[in-house]
């Protein structure tokens, strides 16, 4: 959360290279294509982006979309954070995103009590100062692979030199921190 807050802090607009921050979790047996991959950390892109690419409002101030395939939502929100641009909190607002591979218990129900629950704990953990609002519930709109990854301007986290999208621990280990 530090890393994230600091972060937050050095954002200026027009800075394409920013970290999201995310370090994901992986959670399944060691081996096994079964896992729950959580991430958490800033989304690529503005607020006004998600919702012009379809993404809906998920509840509060919560929008939600896919991201790569069907099992892979994301959820983003505004998180200002103390001391950074006013214009950090809709340029780059806070994400969890959630990859349940071959889960059948992992019901869209369960999805989003799991990302409300980390949305929350995020804005209480970032102190934001625009207090977000993050229902218990949260809703995911149905799937579009037509729709699901905004095509824009701003910079696609996965292609910056700071950020990878592959794990550094095997299913089931501990993330290596930076």
């Amino acid at each position: 959360m530090a890393e994230l807050s600091a972060r937050a802090r050095e954002w200026q607009p027009g800075d394409d290279d920013f970290d999201p921050g995310a370090t994901p979790c992986v959670f399944g047996p060691v081996g096994s294509s079964d896992s729950l991959t959580v991430r958490v950390g800033r989304l690529g892109w503005p607020l006004s982006t998600a919702a012009r690419a379809g993404w809906h409002r998920a509840g509060g101030g919560v929008l939600s979309g896919w991201w790569l395939h069907e099992d892979d939502s994301r959820y983003a929100f505004p998180c200002k954070v103390t001391g950074s641009h006013s214009a950090q909190q809709e340029q780059i607002p806070l994400s969890v995103r959630l990859n349940a591979k071959n889960l059948d218990g992992f019901t869209p129900e369960l999805r989003n009590r799991v990302a409300a629950a980390l949305a929350r704990t995020m804005a209480t953990q970032l102190h934001c100062a625009n207090r977000p609002a993050a229902p218990a519930r949260l809703t995911t709109p149905p799937y579009n692979p037509v729709r699901s990854t905004p095509s824009h301007s701003s910079p696609n986290p996965t292609n910056s030199p700071r950020y990878s999208t592959r794990s550094t621990h095997s299913p089931g280990q501990a993330p290596t921190p930076r």
